[in-house]
């Protein structure tokens, strides 16, 4: 019985660079067999491209805080006040089995500066498992929304068009809408509006590309 390691390609971009390429010896390796990932974050840069080569080429995608002690002795934010980059593993049961399970098989998201990166079935069900959505009120002239996030995630919702608005605190925003770890936010849908559309602008799953929810035609309304 063979007993296989998970290999992975650390920071494929140089220190310091925005941009990260393939290069010859990384084709070569992955053309025999000995990449099973690509890092798209580590400790303070984010490749974006790294998810499209990973969508590509059927690869795991890797999110690290590149450490190089025992964690327990490093602070859990970067110098810049961010959080440890990391990767979320998508395993079926908390064990060591499950969890190379999932990294040969490619479930997996990157968490890294407030934005979460990965295949859109997981990136998806994630904000599903984190967002509640229910509808608190439904008259003749509008249907209202309550978003409560139970996650330690943070969202920016962005509406596509103009067909609803957002209620918080008194206030209406048209703009980009902060969905905050533990927090609520209300929608109300216009008179004769049935639905709004909106793009989740620190999630992504391509590069420049972006998961979208429409509300109400969502998960637990």
């Amino acid at each position: 019985m063979k007993k296989y390691i998970v290999i992975f390609w650390n920071h494929p971009g140089p220190p310091h660079h925005d941009t990260a390429k393939f290069y010859r010896i990384h084709k070569k390796l992955y053309e025999e067999g000995f990449m099973h990932g690509i890092e798209a974050a580590n400790t303070n840069w984010i490749w974006p491209e790294v998810l499209n080569w990973c969508l590509e080429k059927d690869l795991t995608l890797l999110g690290n805080s590149d450490l190089h002690q025992p964690y327990k002795t490093a602070p859990l934010r970067t110098r810049d006040h961010e959080r440890r980059f990391m990767t979320l593993v998508f395993a079926k049961e908390k064990s060591k089995p499950a969890i190379k399970d999932a990294l040969l098989n490619h479930r997996t998201v990157v968490w890294a500066k407030d934005k979460i990166i990965g295949k859109e079935e997981y990136v998806k069900a994630l904000f599903d498992e984190s967002v509640e959505i229910k509808l608190i009120q439904d008259n003749n002239k509008y249907q209202q929304y309550k978003l409560t996030n139970h996650s330690d995630f943070s969202f920016c919702l962005s509406q596509i068009g103009n067909n609803g608005f957002i209620s918080c605190c008194g206030e209406v925003i048209f703009k980009d809408i902060p969905l905050e770890p533990q927090s609520s936010v209300l929608i109300k849908l216009k008179e004769g509006e049935t639905i709004a559309n909106f793009v989740i602008k620190n999630c992504l799953i391509g590069k420049e590309k972006y998961l979208q929810i429409s509300i109400p035609e969502f998960n637990n309304y």
